[in-house]
């Protein structure tokens, strides 16, 4: 599987099913061996776990590289309802990638309410881990809050990107990514604070040099939180003005 993520299109597509394939036969070995219930019930689960996560994997190459393909769509549906099947029957479930992947394929057929429930089903996965040993990757996380905003769930995008601006205070990525969740949340006194702290560490000797690239995308952001103050001043007057009336 490790070699799948290291490479691109077809040939991380073969590497992936090479490992999905290794991991079905795994699964099948555990189901029929003797021993230690709790044991057993443990390494069945995390073979169930990896599994569905190597679905995902393989999913998300149909999603990007591979979308080109005959068939991309459909693949990517039958993977992506496979490892929702896998871990659905889980009573404490630790895996939001199955739930991601699938919002991921909704979104692109143009079925966002579809995509907004499994994303609060990934969302409470991903919080219900938190500080755990199984809480998934900071760009897991990330990814997360991308589709949160995505449909519209931007105050949870919100707050779970303050979290992971708390574990990588570098990240210029992140911290656009702030900006963008308070505006669209609402959220301007954030927006506005979060974006001159922003634009002062990319300006900054502390700033590393590969975060940088991060700059103009901040700059151009500065002009819509701008914008956003303008409209919010202008609305108050105007309700001023209906209210001295």
């Amino acid at each position: 599987m490790y070699l799948g993520q290291l490479a691109e299109g077809e040939k991380a597509l073969g590497w992936f099913q090479q490992g999905i394939q290794r991991l079905r036969s795994e699964r099948a070995a555990l189901e029929g061996a003797g021993g230690s219930k709790d044991d057993l019930r443990r390494e069945w689960l995390a073979a169930t776990n990896a599994l569905a996560a190597g679905l995902c994997a393989e999913a998300e190459i149909y999603l990007t590289d591979a979308c080109d393909e005959d068939d991309a769509e459909m693949k990517c549906e039958a993977l992506a309802t496979e490892a929702l099947l896998l871990v659905s029957g889980i009573d404490k479930q630790t895996l939001p990638e199955p739930y991601q992947t699938m919002a991921s394929l909704r979104l692109s057929q143009q079925r966002p309410e579809d995509a907004e429930a499994l994303l609060a089903k990934a969302l409470s996965i991903t919080e219900s881990l938190e500080g755990s040993a199984q809480q998934p990757s900071l760009e897991m996380r990330t990814a997360l809050s991308k589709l949160l905003m995505e449909v519209g769930m931007s105050a949870e995008a919100l707050d779970l990107l303050q979290e992971l601006r708390l574990e990588d205070d570098e990240s210029l990525e992140l911290w656009y990514l702030v900006v963008c969740a308070a505006l669209q949340s609402g959220e301007l006194e954030i927006a506005q604070a979060e974006l001159e702290q922003a634009l002062q560490f990319a300006q900054s000797d502390a700033c590393p040099a590969d975060e940088r690239e991060w700059l103009p995308q901040l700059m151009e952001l500065q002009s819509d939180v701008d914008g956003a103050s303008r409209d919010q001043l202008a609305d108050g007057e105007a309700d001023e003005m209906d209210s001295s009336r």
